[in-house]
């Protein structure tokens, strides 16, 4: 018998561990269905101890242990998000278990027996000593566009996929339309109003994908187990739709960043006029630039 430590996958609950034990000795890193008060939550097991180990403990304890009830199949995640969702938990004062709930779709979690499993991608270069950039890109959406369409084209060269994240579904159509021109079976879009064929199926096919790709998707969709996504890019970063304004109140363009440095990944962060406060980042040197940021836009570019 085991003894196992999982993360509950749940909102509005400060536990960050509980325990559980279980007959079969389970990969670190598996969903499972847990029982928690009358109802059974989902939690991912970080890790297994044997139960013989820990007698002496255990007899000590004032409750019973209860048994994990269903063994569902590998997080739909990388280890990379879970990092960033735990280093994020300090900042939002939340759990990790949360932050998962608040930024991995519902439908991933409830049908994971249903999700392929990532296959080993080729190995890019270490990046571990690869210093990070963190760019600003304020200009005409024309001029954004024209440098995505090169940006990504190098990235494919170098067997990299990209990953550009947009705040609404109008926003992926935009991009969707002005990007694919030539790479069409290259490119998969996520938002949360597809249904759960469509979004399974998209998932199913991104990460089975061998070439490089290009993911347009809203926040939720940073979780796609792409081990070769080496630039994010926050698009119309000024947008409110980033921010989340239930518990965990997670803002999308601080986890991106957060889970970019974990990676070594290049971030940008782009738009018309960006906020404030990335400007200041920029002056004070913390953010470098593609290009001088544009403050004279044309009366059209306003309007948009």
């Amino acid at each position: 018998m085991y003894i196992a430590t999982v993360i509950p996958i749940q909102k509005n609950l400060q536990k960050e561990f509980l325990s559980y034990f279980s007959m079969a000795d389970i990969p670190l890193g598996t969903i499972v269905s847990v029982p928690m008060r009358s109802k059974t939550i989902d939690a991912i097991v970080v890790s297994m101890d044997d139960a013989v180990a820990l007698r002496a403990e255990l007899r000590t304890q004032e409750f019973q242990l209860k048994k994990i009830v269903e063994v569902k199949g590998q997080s739909p995640f990388t280890p990379s998000f879970f990092t960033a969702c735990a280093r994020m938990k300090d900042y939002t004062v939340s759990s990790t278990g949360a932050l998962i709930k608040g930024l991995l779709p519902s439908v991933y979690l409830e049908n994971v027996s249903a999700l392929a499993i990532p296959p080993v991608l080729e190995k890019s270069e270490a990046r571990e000593n690869i210093k990070q950039e963190k760019l600003i890109f304020q200009a005409l959406t024309s001029d954004r566009l024209a440098f995505y369409r090169t940006l990504i084209r190098e990235s494919f060269a170098k067997k990299q996929s990209v990953f550009i994240c947009v705040p609404t579904r109008s926003d992926i159509e935009q991009f969707k339309n002005a990007l694919t021109k030539g790479i069409e079976q290259y490119v998969f879009a996520f938002h949360g109003d597809m249904g759960k064929k469509a979004l399974i199926a998209n998932y199913n096919s991104v990460v089975q994908e061998t070439h490089p790709v290009l993911v347009i998707g809203t926040g939720m969709f940073l979780s796609i187990p792409r081990t070769d996504i080496k630039t994010i890019i926050v698009e119309h970063e000024s947008s409110d739709a980033y921010k989340q304004f239930g518990r965990p109140f997670i803002d999308i363009r601080s986890f991106a960043e957060v889970l970019s440095s974990i990676d070594k990944s290049k971030l940008i962060f782009g738009d018309t006029l960006l906020r404030p406060d990335t400007l200041y980042r920029h002056q004070q040197g913390e953010l470098a630039d593609i290009a001088s940021p544009l403050f004279r836009l044309p009366e059209t570019e306003r309007q948009i």
